[in-house]
């Protein structure tokens, strides 16, 4: 017959050999039952990947929600989320020297900062600016509910600003940290 010890806080002893630890011997586990059972701060509690591979294009200097979406549900409302996204990024112009846009995580109505394509070129005959972005952000989403996290961009100067140029793959890692 297995024994249950409920306690709501162990301590090791103050004094001796290992003091203020408590050591579970080799061999032995202490297992938790579903991801929230045991949370240590700083602890990677869950990880998610989305990945997205249709080009969105837009040439509005408005914020544009495209199609590349993450969403987690975090397991405890003080634990963060950190997004680790890589971006087939792109921004041109086919005409003049100059070309800017950028693009960004919105959740709700926070956001992370930035990422830029910006190129200028002192000929005037008209550039492109093709890279892959990484965009990281760490959140503090304060809810037990689903997150969700969508890649916006937005054209500053020039023709215009594209999220995976022919059908390049985008991916986007969202990881729940215990606090």
């Amino acid at each position: 017959m297995a024994s249950i010890l409920s306690v709501e806080q162990l301590q090791g002893l103050v004094a001796g050999s290992t003091p203020n630890t408590i050591t579970i011997p080799t061999g032995q586990k202490i297992i938790g039952t579903d991801n929230a059972s045991i949370v240590a701060p700083g602890h990677v509690l869950q990880v998610l990947q989305s990945t997205f591979n249709t080009e969105n294009l837009t040439s509005s200097s408005s914020w544009t929600n495209t199609g590349f979406t993450g969403t987690i549900t975090p397991t405890n409302s003080t634990s963060k989320v950190l997004a680790l996204c890589q971006i087939p990024f792109m921004s041109y112009n086919n005409s003049s020297n100059e070309c800017i846009g950028f693009g960004r995580l919105l959740r709700g109505s926070s956001h992370s900062g930035y990422i830029v394509a910006n190129g200028y070129d002192y000929g005037g005959s008209g550039q492109i600016i093709n890279h892959t972005a990484a965009l990281n952000w760490l959140d503090s989403p304060a809810t037990t509910n689903a997150t969700t996290y969508t890649f916006q961009i937005s054209h500053q100067t020039g023709t215009q600003t594209r999220l995976c140029y022919q059908n390049a793959q985008a991916h986007m890692i969202l990881m729940e940290i215990a606090q």
